[in-house]
């Protein structure tokens, strides 16, 4: 007993230093906007409790991490502090729980803590503790593996399945969606300890599986699904499994957020790798590789199995985080490939670990504020376009116009995944170019050029594809234009334009029909949409300084 508490302590050491400092790195406006800083609902009474937790966020139903942060506010208001702080303990008790899961596994205490020392402070972890938006991915984890534990004790005493391990899975399914998976992981584990096929014991969990799974693409449907490909690429998800597998072993070249992903003969080279290793094993010990081996590898690409390539999200296909849970199950593999794996590398095994964690603080300090997180994201082979228009538009915002076009210089247009975004990106990328050049000179004679160039058709499917980057800076540099150009009426029609273009937005919306009113010279009028939109987004400070001027100039004119 103390010696698990001992090992427990050492792995909340170690999730400390590696993440602890992380607690002060500010909001990303890169999804953190969408669940908490600008999140409509999160107002301290119960009825925007409950439209919180029942309302998706980015089209994904996540009831229980809506639910967490919540609560955070109701604690520290927009502490960023309280966000960290509570990523970092969900992340601790999925590492005690993973050390859990090994000694269910029958792997020894000593190589459980050594496992659960890799996985706690592996590089890969850093974009799911550190983001404070996939806490959905750490509490999902967190009952995944409480799931876990709790059916391979009741199968240890002989009861055929958990209540508990239920209402775990239940729980991570109202996470994150993809736990719907986990019958199929427990019947892998089961296959692991018994050598034979049951399906008595996992029985409830496809039940209540099945349930969930229907609620759930109930509420992706009204929200308005965005898998956007299905079946279509069997290699780049095989290639996806091996790289995940070797990532978590030797993880190299990360990347945040979503590079899109190139298919090289080295790749081949990686999936014969993998497939040879497997002969291999299957040669030398044929029943550790069916009862051992395998069933592991079969947990894990479960768990891959929406966000392998097979079905894709966003036409994204690739992540680091998405080897949150897996990894779990690729080191299982391994060990049990491997027995008294820390013993046979003797010499070195510490070292591992060590250099996981300075891989950790290293790659940490990336995520700390949008600037850099997005000229990371942009400056890696294969950078996603989402991270090419974010950062030129955060280029231009912050005044930086001499740079803000080299992000999408940056990024691969001749990526065969990037037709879908070539119209669109042709059009941000015009619009950015007159931006630059009505910054430079605010030339009237540039209307024309871009009354054509935002024309609604090509306007319309821009916002679907390309979300509001593309449309703000644009519309914001035509009303500019029509400013110096001597017409006001002109500049806030485009803004009431932009406002309705942004109704599904709850900041937007009303903060441009507040910049429209303030240019009819109407404060009264505005300032009720800039209270709407400050209290949507307490933490923007544009919002409040025009509230402010709104008011100050209401007040002078009502004397």
């Amino acid at each position: 007993m103390k010696r698990n508490l001992r090992y427990a302590i050492l792995l909340a050491g170690a999730c400390v230093i590696a993440f602890a400092g992380a607690l002060d790195y500010p909001f990303l406006q890169y999804d953190d906007w969408a669940y908490v800083t600008g999140n409509p609902n999160l107002v301290l009474d119960w009825p925007h409790f409950w439209r919180m937790i029942i309302t998706p966020v980015q089209k994904l139903a996540t009831p229980l991490p809506q639910a967490s942060f919540f609560l955070d506010y109701a604690i520290g208001g927009l502490q960023v502090r309280i966000y960290h702080l509570i990523n970092l303990l969900w992340h601790i008790g999925v590492v005690y729980l993973a050390c859990r899961l090994f000694r269910e596994l029958g792997i020894s205490r000593r190589t459980a803590f050594f496992l659960a020392l890799v996985f706690a402070v592996h590089p890969q972890r850093v974009e799911s503790v550190v983001w404070i938006a996939e806490r959905k991915d750490v509490m999902c984890a967190f009952f995944f593996l409480l799931a876990c534990v709790l059916q391979q004790k009741a199968l240890r005493h002989r009861k055929n399945f958990s209540p508990g391990s239920v209402a775990a899975m239940t729980a991570a399914v109202l996470c994150k969606p993809y736990a719907v998976c986990l019958p199929l992981v427990l019947a892998a584990l089961d296959f692991h300890r018994t050598h034979r096929f049951r399906f008595r014991p996992v029985q409830p969990h496809l039940i209540t599986s099945g349930l969930l799974l229907i609620l759930f693409c109930t509420t992706v449907q009204k929200a308005g699904s965005n898998i956007t490909q299905i079946g279509l690429f069997p290699v780049l998800a095989i290639r996806n499994y091996c790289m995940y597998f070797f990532k978590t072993l030797y993880p190299v070249h990360l990347c945040p957020l979503y590079p899109f992903v190139y298919i090289t003969p080295l790749d081949y080279l990686l999936i014969a790798g993998c497939i040879g290793i497997l002969i291999f094993i299957g040669w030398k010990k044929p029943e550790k590789l069916k009862f051992d081996v395998l069933p592991m590898l079969f947990a894990a690409g479960m768990v891959l199995g929406p966000v392998s390539g097979i079905m894709t999200f966003n036409d994204t296909d690739f992540a680091d985080r998405y080897s949150y849970v897996p990894s779990i199950f690729f080191l299982t593999a391994v060990t049990l490939a491997i027995p008294k794996l820390p013993e046979k590398f003797r010499a070195w095994r510490w070292s591992y670990p060590a250099a996981l964690l300075l891989g950790t603080l290293l790659y940490k300090p990336v995520w700390n504020g949008d600037e850099s997180l997005l000229r990371e994201a942009v400056s890696r082979p294969g950078c996603n376009f989402h991270a090419a228009i974010y950062y030129s538009a955060y280029l231009q915002q912050i005044g930086e116009e001499d740079s803000m076009m080299k992000p999408l210089e940056q990024y691969d247009h001749t990526h065969p995944r990037a037709a879908r975004f070539r119209i669109p990106l042709q059009h941000f990328e015009q619009g950015m170019r007159l931006l630059y050049r009505s910054r430079r000179g605010a030339d009237p004679a540039l209307l024309p050029e871009f009354m054509a160039l935002l024309n609604q058709d090509s306007k319309r499917e821009s916002i679907k594809v390309l979300n509001y980057i593309f449309l703000i800076p644009l519309m914001t540099a035509f009303a500019d234009c029509a400013l110096s150009g001597g017409k006001p009426d002109m500049a806030a029609r485009i803004y009431d334009g932009l406002a309705e273009d942004c109704r599904e937005n709850p900041f937007y919306r009303p903060f441009y029909h507040g910049v429209a009113a303030m240019l009819r010279k109407d404060p009264a009028a505005a300032v009720p949409y800039f209270e709407q939109a400050h209290r949507c987004n307490p933490g923007n400070e544009t919002a409040r300084l025009n509230l402010e001027t709104a008011r100050r100039k209401a007040a002078e004119n009502a004397r």
